[in-house]
């Protein structure tokens, strides 16, 4: 009877500070496929991280809502809220605010500084205000354990 062949290399490469690629090899025909996507799910569900959630936006009653003087709506805000990445020291929730007067571009850094968040992607474009624009926010970040989409 044939012996299974086992990985013999492995490869980790840290490509930035939120993204790296394992490479194992090689594998049976049809094992790579079922061993990758139970290490995914096993790394996925024991991930650390901070997150948005909950937000209140001034003047906003639900998320269909349009702002005077805001080129995106406030779907649109809470999707671009997405992309922002934190990193949160203390193990409570914290809120951060923002307030911005157009125009002009609205952005993950215009949040106020807090000592205890940092916010690793900062240009990340949240809203865009015209000469009438004007945009608050609250948004509560905390941590959790886990990919839930």
């Amino acid at each position: 009877m044939p012996e299974l062949q086992l990985p013999t290399r492995h490869d980790w490469t840290v490509q930035n500070p939120t993204y790296g690629k394992l490479t194992v090899e090689p594998f049976e025909p049809g094992f790579a496929l079922t061993v990758g996507i139970a290490y995914r799910r096993a790394l996925l569900s024991a991930i650390h991280g901070a997150a948005p959630t909950w937000v209140k936006i001034e003047n906003v009653l639900h998320e269909f809502s349009h702002l005077q003087g805001i080129t995106e709506d406030t779907l649109d805000i809470m999707l671009n809220l997405r992309k922002v990445v934190f990193a949160l020291h203390v193990n409570r929730p914290k809120i951060l605010r923002l307030k911005a007067q157009g125009p002009g571009p609205v952005k993950a850094g215009d949040f106020e500084q807090d000592a205890d968040v940092d916010i690793l992607t900062p240009d990340v474009l949240l809203a865009t205000l015209d000469k009438d624009g004007v945009f608050e926010m609250e948004v509560c970040v905390e941590r959790g354990r886990g990919y839930m989409p």
